[in-house]
């Protein structure tokens, strides 16, 4: 859970720094990244030398990256940009909402896939042989990877030929 809220922050952040990209102030992302890096290397290595739980130390990361969007990015980016704080949910935002929903679905059960496999194996096998499974696996991954981008490449062009086809009938 940690982690998850991790990234939330990190999506936040990115999006702050997507408005200063658009303004072409990318020296405030590059602020922003090294004063990411510096509190997340001195806090991580901080509670985990002290407390020696990676869940507290994940929760540290999430409340330095909250910190950070909260105080420097979106102060930065509400400077250079009217930055839109109110969300509007009319029925075109429900629309679109409703159709990711599956796409949102499979981005989430694919980074399962990752995850589930070596916590189920670090709990049944050695070290030396999760060294083992993680270096095979890891190669996996990278051609699951290499096949998504294949599939999301050619995603647009199957599906037009899809619909001529359909078409056609």
């Amino acid at each position: 859970a940690a982690y998850t809220l991790f990234k939330c922050s990190e999506a936040l952040i990115e999006l702050t720094e997507c408005f200063n990209q658009k303004n072409f102030h990318m020296e405030i992302n590059a602020q922003g990244m090294i004063i990411r890096s510096a509190l997340y290397i001195i806090g991580f290595y901080g509670i985990l030398s002290f407390s020696r739980s990676l869940t507290a130390a994940f929760a540290l990361l999430t409340l330095l990256s909250f910190a950070v969007f909260l105080f420097f990015s979106l102060r930065k980016v509400r400077q250079i940009s009217p930055f839109p704080v109110k969300i509007i949910l009319n029925r075109k935002v429900l629309d679109i909402l409703k159709s990711c929903f599956p796409i949102m679905v499979f981005e989430l059960l694919a980074s399962l896939i990752i995850a589930v496999p070596r916590l189920f194996f670090e709990q049944i096998g050695s070290l030396s042989a999760l060294g083992i499974y993680n270096s095979v696996y890891t190669f996996v991954i990278f051609l699951q990877l290499v096949i998504n981008v294949l599939i999301y490449t050619l995603a647009p062009y199957m599906a037009k030929a899809y619909h001529e086809h359909r078409g056609k009938d």
